[in-house]
């Protein structure tokens, strides 16, 4: 999973810099023969925790722009070919690796991390490179942010990412990006990694965090998304609207805080339950030109109705428009992989066996030809590993599939060669997938205490039992098994959980409202 989320990772890499609110503190050292070439660069990375005030290509142009200005800046160039992510692009981060010893120790470091996480794909020794960096350089906040934003992607590190990043903020108390950072361990917005555990939670410190942000940083945009996500975690829509519709004041900074202002209202408004007015939002950002962002939370919009032939022909509608938005070829078979998965999610839940099965098919061919496309980009390890995954979504696809559909000899006949396959997997936790699908069909077979068995064996990432993964889907089940064994009290509590998450995604559209109807 980490390497899904590489480049935006490396996206956090790049995200603070020498604006007033690090003024005075001590900084990474940067190796330039031209003052004009730093100042673009620290510009860059302070541009980011901007957030949705200012567009990457803003961001691109600032670094190739300090590149310009001296060809021998190695850590902008480092900085920009780690995210840019083509097989050209990580040649030449490759080659800034290889030059690394004509700069400071610590950039030399500092591109080995980078290295090691976009070109190399070794998460385990980046995550040591960026630590050992802050235990170098202790005094050094980006360091310490830097390494708590990295270790954010990684369940397991969870821990270690929160006490960086407090670290981050303790000296340097009025940094943006770190706040936000700890802001999402504790509340689900933005793609800011892994949250901590739902028991851990701790929503006196995110409203200690939350009113700093609104009284420090009111100025810029993104605080008042974080503002509205808080209230609507809380169940406070209208307080929410509120906050989003702060969004429209900014447009001189971009479109894109008006598509975030009608984006959050429709999330709020499907909450509400008035879907007639979140669709509407949905497509007014359609009219806007923000196609891809509102097909991908359209969808889901209608799953939390309960619509599953709505939420088909929207996708259905996303599909026949692909042509017209002219997406890169990569693109547009990563939006048919997303098509073809969310067709077959549909299905399985509306009881169509056969077309269900087909998108399977569908979505298994479109991952091999994305794959395909970049294969020239991929050593041939990387290769390997990405058709591994697309087999192994395939198979989990059809386990399910055979659940959903009462096949329970066939799921069982499956579950024993996946588990098999899942062993060889060498990634923490790679018996998930097995234990919560063993879980649900033991359950569907009518053994709950069978089921439950299979469930708790979930409750550790990389074994640390005290870190279970968050899995709505699997928890509405293990909700049912314990309701199923007399446990009333403890699956009204999951059920609870559920039912009061007041965020998007596949998983909570689901089963929401099944959760709510068991309280």
């Amino acid at each position: 999973m980490k390497n899904i989320y590489l480049i935006l990772i490396t996206l956090f890499l790049i995200s603070c810099g020498g604006g007033s609110e690090n003024a005075g503190l001590p900084d990474i050292t940067i190796t330039t023969k031209s003052s004009e070439a730093k100042e673009a660069y620290l510009k860059a990375l302070d541009l980011y925790d901007l957030r949705r005030q200012f567009t990457v290509e803003e961001r691109k142009g600032l670094l190739n722009q300090a590149i310009s200005l001296d060809p021998d800046f190695l850590l902008a160039k480092a900085t920009l070919y780690s995210f840019l992510g083509t097989e050209n692009n990580n040649s030449i981060l490759k080659e800034v690796y290889e030059e690394r010893d004509k700069v400071s120790e610590m950039e030399a470091k500092i591109i080995e991390f980078l290295y090691n996480q976009r070109t190399n794909f070794n998460d385990e020794v980046a995550s040591y490179n960026i630590s050992a960096l802050t235990e170098e350089y202790p005094e050094i906040w980006r360091l310490w942010y830097w390494a708590g934003s990295v270790k954010s992607f990684n369940p397991s590190e969870i821990y270690e990412a929160v006490d960086d990043l407090e670290t981050a903020l303790e000296i340097n108390p009025n940094h943006f990006g770190t706040k936000l950072m700890l802001i999402a361990k504790h509340l689900q917005f933005g793609l800011f990694g892994f949250m901590l555990p739902f028991e851990e939670i701790d929503l006196d410190y995110l409203q200690t965090l939350i009113d700093d942000v609104e009284l420090n940083h009111s100025d810029n945009s993104y605080t008042h998304v974080v503002v509205g996500n808080y209230y609507r975690n809380l169940g406070k829509f209208d307080e929410a609207i509120e906050s989003y519709n702060k969004l429209e004041s900014f447009q001189e900074q971009g479109i894109a805080n008006l598509y975030s202002a009608n984006h959050y209202r429709a999330l709020s408004n499907t909450f509400k339950g008035e879907f007639d007015l979140a669709e509407s939002f949905f497509r007014k950002n359609i009219e806007l030109g923000n196609v891809s962002g509102a097909y991908t939370y359209l969808p889901e919009m209608f799953l939390h109705k309960g619509d599953y032939d709505a939420a088909i022909s929207v996708i259905d509608e996303f599909e026949d428009n692909l042509i017209d938005l002219e997406y890169s070829a990569q693109r547009e078979l990563n939006s048919i992989v997303q098509i073809n998965r969310l067709k077959t999610i549909c299905y399985l839940h509306s009881n169509k066996k056969s077309e269900a099965l087909s998108h399977i098919s569908k979505t298994k061919d479109a991952q091999i030809n994305s794959i395909n496309l970049r294969k020239n980009r991929l050593t041939e390890a990387q290769y390997n590993r990405s058709i591994q995954f697309a087999d192994f979504t395939e198979e989990t696809l059809l386990i399910w599939h055979d659940i959903m559909f009462e096949n329970f000899n066939d799921a069982q006949i499956k579950l024993d060669s996946y588990k098999v396959s899942s062993e060889k997997i060498d990634v923490p936790n790679n018996l998930h997938n097995y234990y919560v699908l063993s879980g649900i069909l033991e359950l569907k077979k009518g053994n709950p205490q069978k089921s439950l068995d299979f469930f708790e064996m979930t409750n550790k990432f990389g074994g640390n039992e005290q870190l279970p993964l968050n899995d709505d889907y699997y928890t509405y089940f293990k909700g049912i098994a314990l309701k199923n064994t007399g446990d009333s009290e403890a699956s009204k509590l999951l059920f609870s959980e559920i039912a009061n998450k007041n965020f998007f995604g596949i998983q909570p559209a689901l089963v929401r409202n099944l959760a709510k109807a068991e309280l």
